[in-house]
């Protein structure tokens, strides 16, 4: 974290620590990120504590790049699936594409946990084109091999492709073995 501290003491700042921070951020924001050996919990902590010293900077806690990554780290750990995918046609997005490119690689670990709580949740079919905005997919193609690849199945129903979420015991035990042997950066669309 001392990287972008250029100049402390001195009274000069780094025109690049805002961008710095986020960079940090999202890099402690998901299950897959930062630090081997480091807990989920832990690694929120590492975030909090970052944020905890940066109070006396409010220029730089509001910051849109810095206030983007915290609007991901929140949709991640409250688990607000559709909220991180829409987060990612702000314009922000554009003006600093490496925020993307660094939240990308959690894409498929957040796809996959809302499959398993929708999976938990619903009994009955769902439209892929539902699935395609809550996750973020682009095309109907994509959501099929999505739901497939973790052995769920795709039917037509009146004349709309629909993911199910019923189960017979045999399926289940596929759907959960396929979860929890889900490797990042696996199903990529």
């Amino acid at each position: 974290m001392r990287y972008w501290r250029w100049g402390q003491g001195t009274g000069e700042q780094s025109p690049y620590e805002a961008e710095m921070i986020a960079y940090y951020i999202l890099f402690y924001a998901g299950g897959t990120g930062g630090s081997k050996g480091i807990s989920q919990a832990g690694k929120g902590m590492e975030v909090l504590k970052t944020l905890t010293k940066l109070r006396q900077r409010p220029e730089v806690l509001r910051a849109p790049v810095v206030a983007f990554a915290l609007e991901v780290f929140a949709a991640m750990q409250n688990k607000q699936y559709a909220v991180f995918f829409r987060l990612f046609r702000k314009p922000i997005c554009f003006e600093y594409p490496l925020l993307a490119c660094m939240a990308q690689r959690y894409f498929s670990e957040v796809r996959m946990d809302g499959l398993k709580a929708m999976h938990k949740a619903w009994s009955h079919p769902h439209s892929l084109a539902k699935l395609m905005s809550v996750f973020g997919i682009d095309t109907v193609a994509q959501a099929a091999e999505f739901v497939t690849h973790y052995g769920l199945e795709v039917a037509d129903l009146k004349g709309e492709l629909h993911c199910k979420f019923t189960l017979n015991r045999e399926q289940r035990r596929k759907f959960d073995r396929s979860v929890k042997a889900w490797v990042p950066g696996t199903c990529e669309l």
